[in-house]
Parts: C-alpha cells; structure tokens; sequence
C-alpha cells in the first residue's frame, strides 16, 4: 500500500532464459538473444532508470524470492505474471509466495485443446486469468473455434488479457490479422460478461 493505496501491478512477465510463451511462432527478432531486442533494452533501461548491473539468477525459486524482496520493500501488495514459460512453470513460481504472486495460463490459444487445457490448469494448478498474444496469430480471435476457449473464460470469471497493436518495439511485428482490438466485436457481442482487458500498444 502507498500512500493508503493499494498497488497491484497487473501485468508482469516472469525472467526466462527460454519461451516466453510456449507454442508462439515469434520472429527472430524478438528474441532476448537479437541485437534489435538488446538495443531496444538498453534503450529502455535508460529511459527508466533501471540500474545497469544485472544480478546472476541460479533458479527459479532465487528469482521468485528477489521479486518477493524486491515488491515487499516498494510496498507491491501483488504481481501478476502474465508469462514465464509454460502454465505449469508459472504455476511453480506463484505458489513460492502465494500471498504476493499470482499466474496467468499463456498457452497459444489455437493449440489443441487449449479450452481444456485452460480449464485444467485453472482448476489444478491455480491459474487465475489468461495472457493472449493477440498480434503474434494468423488467425482471428473472432474464429468460431476459440468459443469453446471463450465459454472457459466466461465460465470461471477470469480475466482475459490480449496483446494488441506492435510486438517487439522497432522491428517487431506491426500489422497483422489482431492488431486492431475491433477483431473482438463479434466475441463481446456474443460473451458480454467476458471479462476482456485491452493491452494496446499503439506504433
């Protein structure tokens, strides 16, 4: 709490030396490795300050435990991770400090059987919302085939956060059959009560 306010940051990604999200065909450009993507980091570390020198990481549970640090002393009352690597993987990561951390399902949602999959995982490993990389897919979120998906989402009340707009910064993706977040019209006329968060990041 700062200042009698509650803070909850609702969208961070969790450190992974891998995917970050399973099953995503992204561009070579985005990966951490790219010297686009590297410039692109160094750009921002600088434009928000963050400190030039990198901790060495061994494991999951020693980053878990330095976000745990790290949100505790800037009095975070919670963070959502959106990604890390796998449902499972992030499901690991949140239950080290379960009153801080909370997980998000991050599977390609036009994988096969993502509606049971999401269903499952939001049942058993804890899951409590799902991260959709809106302008990473070639096909449109509005397909017939992710209702199922859908209906899962509106079923357990969970909130549904979708990538929209440029992927990567400069030389990431910036257009495509998602980009625009009018491609879920058809969805919020049929599922009103979904609960949808627009994540846009406009070029």
């Amino acid at each position: 709490m700062i200042q009698g306010i509650r803070v909850i940051d609702f969208h961070c990604h969790f450190p992974n030396s891998g995917e970050w999200f399973p099953g995503y065909k992204l561009p070579v450009v985005l990966s951490k490795s790219s010297k686009t993507n590297q410039t692109q980091a160094e750009l921002w570390r600088k434009a928000y300050n963050f400190p030039e020198q990198r901790v060495e990481i061994r494991d999951d549970r020693e980053a878990a435990d330095k976000w745990y640090e790290d949100i505790t002393k800037k009095n975070i009352e919670k963070v959502v991770f959106v990604s890390g690597g796998g449902n499972q993987r992030l499901a690991n990561v949140a239950s080290y400090h379960p009153d801080r951390f909370i997980a998000f399902a991050h599977h390609h949602p036009f994988s096969k059987k993502s509606a049971a999959v999401l269903e499952h995982d939001i049942k058993n490993l804890g899951l409590k919302g799902y991260k959709i990389l809106g302008s990473a897919l070639n096909q449109p979120l509005n397909d017939s085939s992710l209702y199922d998906l859908w209906e899962v989402c509106n079923s357990y009340k969970i909130p549904v956060i979708i990538h929209f707009g440029i992927l990567g910064s400069a030389g990431g993706i910036s257009k495509g059959i998602n980009i625009n977040p009018l491609v879920l019209q058809d969805v919020a006329h049929d599922f009103p009560d979904l609960c949808l968060y627009l994540d846009p990041h406009p070029i």
